[in-house]
């Protein structure tokens, strides 16, 4: 048996051991604080998908995932970054003024490049082309940009006298239609959206050919009148102009428009103190006015 002293010394020798960790008792150290996720950094460049000119000033932004809200703008190399990215998947979009805007998709696992290439907004031009004079529809006739960085787009009306041309982008810029027979028409159009733009065409016009020799004769004809006469015009004539002074490159002429075709007219309430007129003759169509005729001097008396 053993003695009671020796019992209890035992035992504050095992209490101890317990308590300090001796035995086969295991401990827990404490995790270190603070301890940081890994971030990663996403840039890339942004350009014209037509040219590859870069583009300064767009705006680069995260819409979702972790990263959500985190947008940056395109440096004057069209350069753009992100740093301190979390690892996931998110959609980052690039959007810049007058380009649709892209989104693409990104799985970040390490530090990556991720570009863009915008397209520019582009709009529809369409209309009609018509006759000035009857206002019947033109099929067939060619409508084209002429100048600026749409020019060379072009479309043929159809059989209603219909156009439209696709792929236009923002800009002023002239435009014409031609049609055989016709006289091109141009036009100026300012485009930010789908924009018509209607032609209306007419035939060629020129003004008619000067009249033939100018004659005139006092015989048979009352007091104070003389009867002209004149070669007619080629071409289209809707009337004659006369013109009659007193002094050569005077400033007492008068105009008389004949309002016919004829080619002869009758002058009167001339006066008989005047030694001899000077009278001309003009041929005239709804394009102008003829140049004048050779100068007839009638004399009175």
């Amino acid at each position: 048996m053993v003695p009671m002293p020796l019992r209890a010394s035992a035992f504050l020798l095992l209490f101890m051991a317990i308590a300090c960790g001796g035995g086969n008792s295991t401990t827990t150290s404490p995790s270190s604080p603070g301890q940081m996720a890994n971030t990663f950094s996403l840039s890339g460049l942004v350009t014209n998908s037509t040219d590859g000119t870069v583009i300064s000033g767009a705006t680069v932004s995260i819409a979702d995932g972790p990263n959500a809200g985190k947008s940056t703008t395109t440096d004057s190399s069209g350069n753009y970054r992100f740093i301190g990215l979390q690892q996931a998947g998110f959609t980052v979009s690039a959007s810049a003024s007058e380009y649709a805007s892209q989104s693409r998709g990104v799985t970040l696992t390490s530090n990556q490049t991720l570009s863009f290439q915008l397209t520019l907004t582009t709009f529809i031009l369409n209309g009609t082309v018509t006759d000035g004079t009857s206002g019947a529809m033109l099929p067939n006739s060619l409508v084209q940009v002429t100048e600026g960085v749409n020019a060379g787009k072009s479309a043929t009306t159809d059989s209603t006298g219909a156009y439209a041309i696709s792929g236009v982008t923002r800009g002023t810029f002239n435009m014409s239609a031609s049609a055989i027979s016709y006289q091109t028409m141009a036009r100026q159009v300012a485009v930010s959206a789908d924009t018509r733009v209607d032609f209306v065409l007419q035939r060629p016009c020129n003004p008619p050919a000067t009249p033939g020799f100018l004659g005139w004769s006092s015989a048979s004809s009352p007091a104070g009148s003389v009867q002209l006469s004149w070669g007619p015009a080629t071409g289209t004539v809707t009337s004659y102009v006369i013109e009659v002074g007193t002094t050569i490159g005077g400033t007492d002429v008068a105009v008389i428009d004949t309002g016919n075709t004829a080619t002869s007219f009758t002058l009167t309430g001339l006066r008989t103190s005047v030694d001899f007129y000077h009278v001309r003759v003009r041929t005239k169509n709804s394009c102008g006015v003829s140049g004048p005729s050779n100068e007839a001097n009638p004399r009175i008396g």
